[in-house]
């Protein structure tokens, strides 16, 4: 359901559902949300507390982003979520724009995902003329100044 490379012909004899659009939308808003925090420490405890330390937080982030990064690398959602129409729905693009830096920064990981989020990384900068035309519509005015 997430690949957007399918052709949209009309002659086609594979059925579709008619709602795959959303379908598509609604699994793309679950994976570029992989990233938060909320689902990283969605099952720990001491939340409420507040008896773990911040740098820790930030080690399980990083080590979640990390394990992503190795996952996503591995089953080359990259490049599934670059083959996407941004242009068709540039609402969603600070949300991609978020989930390749958190991806991306996961490459200073240590430990045992350390070697696929690096991998990552390489990939995403191979990729990255097909990155800057995706998310280059975030820097055009959406308003005029006068």
């Amino acid at each position: 359901a997430l690949c957007f490379q399918q052709g949209d012909r009309e002659t086609s004899c594979v059925r579709i559902p008619h709602d795959l659009r959303e379908l598509r939308c609604l699994i793309l808003d679950a994976v570029l949300g992989l990233v938060s925090q909320d689902i990283a420490f969605a099952k720990t405890v001491g939340l409420d507390e507040g008896d773990i330390a911040i740098a820790d937080r930030n080690e399980q982030l990083l080590q979640h982003r990390a394990l992503l990064a190795a996952v996503a690398y591995e089953n080359g959602l990259l490049d599934c979520l670059l083959a996407f129409s941004w242009a068709n729905d540039s609402d969603r693009l600070p949300d991609l724009a978020a989930f390749l830096s958190a991806v991306a920064a996961a490459s200073a990981a240590s430990g045992d995902c350390a070697e696929g989020a690096r991998d990552c990384l390489e990939h995403l900068m191979n990729r990255c003329s097909d990155v800057w035309g995706s998310l280059a519509a975030l820097c055009v005015p959406k308003t005029a100044f006068l």
